[in-house]
């Protein structure tokens, strides 16, 4: 495991207003260090949630919120 690597969870309050503000903050922090890992904290309820959808549409990663309980 590389632990010098910058590592960022994101997550948000659940009605959707925070997710292009954290998106515009997660492509700040990935120019200025390209080779950081971020990702999106999501709930899911069985279909994708709109996080999810945006996300993805913008190639960002999304965690399960209790699959980081886990980890």
């Amino acid at each position: 495991m590389n632990y010098n690597k910058l590592r960022v969870i994101i997550s948000g309050g659940g009605t959707g207003g925070h997710v292009y503000p954290a998106l515009a903050i997660a492509k700040a922090v990935e120019k200025k260090h390209p080779d950081a890992e971020i990702a999106f904290a999501v709930r899911r309820g069985g279909d994708l949630s709109l996080t999810e959808c945006i996300c993805s549409a913008e190639g960002v990663c999304c965690l399960q919120a209790t699959d980081l309980l886990l980890r």
